[in-house]
């Protein structure tokens, strides 16, 4: 923050030691620490990340994946100058909260919940085990096998999470990344003023990842065809009301 302050987080013990298909959801302490690393301050426990286990390869060699469940929601977080943003992605409503944890400001934006079909589960499925086609044939075994186990292991979402990321700029802007279908490849990203008004949507290049929103730039990494890839930069033009 402003003053060099740092925010981190305090979870529950991790999901691995008590391996499982449910899926779990537990609450995270968000605390303050001093530039030096010393706590200053414990400051709100939110809800934190939908996570599930799921187990891969044989008797001796027994991996765990730990992550979100397809479509599960995930806590977000976006730190600026006097405190931070959070959302849990369950609904679109984004809270700013003050460096003493308390909330100041509030964006709810209506939007229609994208309901789980057979077929985004298909195309979303599918395109997670594409990813394991490069990884050794024994890897590769043992990845499908947490993947398939992962999406039969515990009753799916119905809907999709209300937003993405959060990220925010030097200009007081908040970004807040749009809720993709598996086969979009068009990243989309909407801005918010510092007084929580919506200022526009911004289409990114395809398969582009937004990792730094400046006063007039996006910078971010590009994948193509061949999964390269590589550094970009664009120019933005934000105009406000």
């Amino acid at each position: 923050m402003a003053d060099g302050s740092l925010l981190a987080t305090s979870d529950g013990p991790p999901l691995a030691t008590r391996p499982s298909s449910a899926v779990r959801r537990d609450s995270t302490i968000y605390v303050t620490l001093a530039a030096n690393g010393l706590l200053r301050d414990s400051l709100v426990t939110l809800i934190g990340d939908e996570e599930q286990s799921s187990l891969g390869g044989s008797e001796g060699r027994r991996v765990a994946l730990v992550g979100p469940p397809p479509f599960g929601h995930v806590a977000r977080v976006a730190i600026d100058a006097d405190g931070f943003w959070f959302g849990s992605s369950d609904r679109y409503e984004l809270e700013h909260r003050t460096a003493d944890g308390r909330v100041d400001r509030v964006i709810r934006r209506a939007v229609e919940p994208i309901v789980v079909t057979s077929a985004i589960v298909d195309a979303a499925r599918e395109q997670e085990l594409s990813r394991t086609s490069d990884a050794p044939a024994e890897v590769r075994a043992m990845l499908r096998q947490m993947i398939e186990e992962r999406w039969s292991g515990a009753p799916l979402a119905t809907t999709m999470p209300a937003h993405g990321e959060l990220l925010t700029s030097d200009a007081g802007l908040l970004w807040v990344a749009e809720t993709n279908l598996p086969d979009d490849i068009i990243p989309r990203w909407t801005a918010f003023d510092g007084e929580g008004r919506m200022l526009g949507t911004v289409a990114m290049p395809v398969n582009f990842r937004a990792l730094e929103f400046g006063r007039d730039y996006v910078l971010g990494v590009a994948t193509d065809e061949n999964e390269v890839e590589r550094v970009e930069l664009f120019q933005l033009t934000v105009s406000r009301p």
